[in-house]
């Protein structure tokens, strides 16, 4: 039976199944939308039911939670039934003054690691009744239930089967840390460094044109010139001919239009990459999808969830481990993360795979990246 109802904003929908994964890891009975309300259930009707029949109300404090309505009703209910609520504290924010009475559970990186919060929300939860054990090693039961929500996702799209991929032994390139919780969108400058020009896609066909009409131009002033009765030497007319295809050697100047391309930029280590847009206007990146080449790892950017309409200076971050996630990159403004098993990790080097990866936008292939570089931009349509 489930006895502990999670409330939280779809923006922490990670951290909400994470600490869901780790309490059931240690016998809790959860209740959770994202997993149980069947299909074709009426939402409202079934967040009711879960109301009535938890013992427990877990409350994730963050700025996006205190702001929700649904969030607030589902609190404001169990205040009004006198059952117990337990606040999280999540991301820095100003709690409702309601929640300020309640002993909250405090998970700010700032303040506390992961694994001690979970030992004191397991010892409050508790004094309420709710008598859990110790899960056996938190980290590796978050790595498990993040991969099986990345399988989920992959499922739904169509893909193969995620492999496990455990830790790596060697030291990382930095120290795992949990993520910043406190988000600042739109405080940092674009990111330096030259653009790529757009070279046009017409310029063969250009060149091919113009010199099919030196030649025309040419033969036809030689059979101007026979007509004449003038004499023109073999040397001359070779000599022309080269000129007008030296002339070709020079493409001409592209006019700018409307359909001059945005730029988007990969930025990349081992643990971590980042798909930024670097231009002035607001992109559409649903179409990228990332391939290493001589293997089967692939990733395909719509999996982040509005990469539909991607402001300027916007990012978003793909991780190999959740410990990677960094909320406050210092060259862009954070949009959001997603956790991706190995099948997914295109841009890290494996024995099997090769030194690069392609990047297409939909079917069109756009630009192939090296796995070393730790950077690479280019142009959608």
């Amino acid at each position: 039976m489930d006895n502990i109802f999670i409330s939280y904003s779809r923006r922490d929908e990670y951290f909400a199944r994470c600490l869901a994964a780790d309490l059931q890891e240690s016998g809790a009975g959860i209740w959770i939308d994202v997993d149980d309300i069947p299909a074709g259930a009426k939402w409202s009707t079934a967040i009711q039911e879960g109301l009535r029949t938890c013992d427990v109300l877990i409350l994730i404090i963050s700025p996006d939670s205190m702001e929700s309505v649904n969030v607030e009703d589902e609190w404001q209910y169990f205040l009004d039934k006198n059952k117990p609520i337990i606040p999280v504290y999540w991301r820095d924010c100003e709690p409702h003054f309601q929640l300020r009475r309640l002993q909250y559970v405090d998970f700010r990186k700032e303040y506390t690691d992961y694994d001690q919060s979970m030992l004191s929300l397991i010892a409050r939860l508790s004094e309420h009744g709710v008598h859990l054990g110790t899960p056996h090693d938190l980290a590796a039961s978050r790595e498990r239930f993040l991969e099986e929500v990345a399988q989920e996702q992959l499922n739904a799209l169509g893909y193969m089967k995620l492999t496990h991929s455990s830790r790596p032994e060697t030291q990382p390139s930095r120290p795992p840390s949990y993520p910043d919780r406190t988000l600042y969108p739109d405080t940092f400058p674009l990111a330096p460094g030259p653009r790529p020009t757009r070279r046009s896609t017409g310029r063969s066909l250009n060149c091919l044109l113009v010199l099919i009409g030196s030649l025309v131009m040419t033969l036809a002033i030689l059979g101007a010139a026979f007509a004449f009765g003038i004499f023109v030497r073999p040397e001359e007319i070779l000599e022309a001919t080269e000129e007008a295809a030296a002339a070709t050697d020079t493409p001409p100047p592209v006019t700018p239009t409307a359909a001059i391309r945005a730029q988007v930029a990969l930025i990349y280590s081992d643990d971590w990459l980042f798909l930024q847009n670097i231009s002035d206007e607001t992109l559409d990146l649903g179409d990228l999808r990332f391939v290493q080449n001589g293997s089967s790892l692939e990733f395909r950017a719509s999996e982040w969830g509005g990469v539909q309409s991607v402001h300027p200076n916007g990012c978003y971050q793909l991780v190999r481990d959740s410990s990677y996630v960094d909320t406050r990159p210092g060259f862009c403004s954070f949009n959001g993360w997603i956790f991706k098993g190995r099948s997914s990790q295109f841009w890290r080097a494996f024995e099997e795979g090769a030194d690069t990866f392609t990047v297409y936008e939909g079917v069109r292939e756009i630009t192939t990246c090296t796995i070393a570089a730790g950077e690479c931009r280019f142009s959608i349509q």
